[in-house]
C-alpha cells in the first residue's frame, strides 16, 4: 500500500507541474483507471496472496513445533532438582532464542515475498497501462485517486484489467 500511495503522490505531482502543458495540449486524449481495483480484483494478486497466506501457516505450523519443545521442557524442569533445572536452563534458553530468531527470518522472509510479489504486480500493471494507452492513443493516464472530477467515458479500468488477466492466463499454461 506504501508504494500505491507513492504512486498517487507522484501522479498528483506529475499532473500539478504539467498544467502548462496541459493548456497548450486541449485536445490531449486521457483517461483514468483505479489501480487499487486493477491490483485488488488481479487474478495474479489473488493467486500470490494465497501462497503468502499458506507459506505464513506453513511458519506458523513451525513456530508453534518450536514453542511446545519449548513447554515441554520448562514442564520437565517443573519436576527436576534445583541442580537438574541449572543444567537444562542453558538448553531451555537455546530454544528460547531458535524461537526468537525464527520469527524474525520467517517475518523477514515473508516481508521480502510480499515486496517482491507487490513489485512484480505493479510492473504487470504498468506494462499494460502503457500498451493500453498506446492502442488508445491516449497522452495521458491518471490514477482515479488523484482526481477530483472524471466522465465514466474515461474509465480505463476494465480495459486493463481484463488485458492483465488475459495475459495471466497466457502466462500460466
Amino acid at each position: 500500500m506504501k508504494r500505491l500511495r507513492m504512486l498517487s503522490i507522484l501522479l498528483s505531482l506529475i499532473v500539478a507541474l504539467s498544467g502548462s502543458v496541459w493548456a497548450e495540449s486541449a485536445d490531449a486524449q486521457v483517461a483514468y483507471l483505479d489501480v487499487a481495483k486493477v491490483f485488488d480484483d488481479y487474478q495474479k494478486t489473488k493467486d500470490q496472496d494465497a501462497l503468502l497466506q499458506t507459506a505464513g501457516e506453513e511458519k506458523t505450523e513451525a513456530r508453534e513445533t518450536l514453542v511446545g519443545e519449548i513447554r515441554a521442557l520448562k514442564d520437565e524442569m517443573a519436576l527436576l532438582s534445583d541442580d537438574a533445572k541449572k543444567k537444562k536452563e542453558g538448553e531451555l534458553n537455546e530454544k528460547i532464542q531458535a524461537l526468537r530468531d525464527f520469527d524474525m527470518s520467517a517475518r523477514r522472509e515473508l516481508e521480502e515475498k510480499r515486496a517482491q510479489m507487490m513489485q512484480e504486480i505493479f510492473e504487470d500493471i504498468d506494462k499494460i497501462v502503457q500498451e493500453t494507452a498506446k492502442s488508445k492513443q491516449l497522452d495521458f493516464v491518471f490514477n482515479q485517486r488523484v482526481l477530483v472530477f472524471a466522465g465514466d467515458q474515461y474509465d480505463i479500468t476494465t480495459d486493463v484489467a481484463q488485458a492483465l488477466d488475459k495475459k495471466y492466463a497466457q502466462e500460466k499454461k
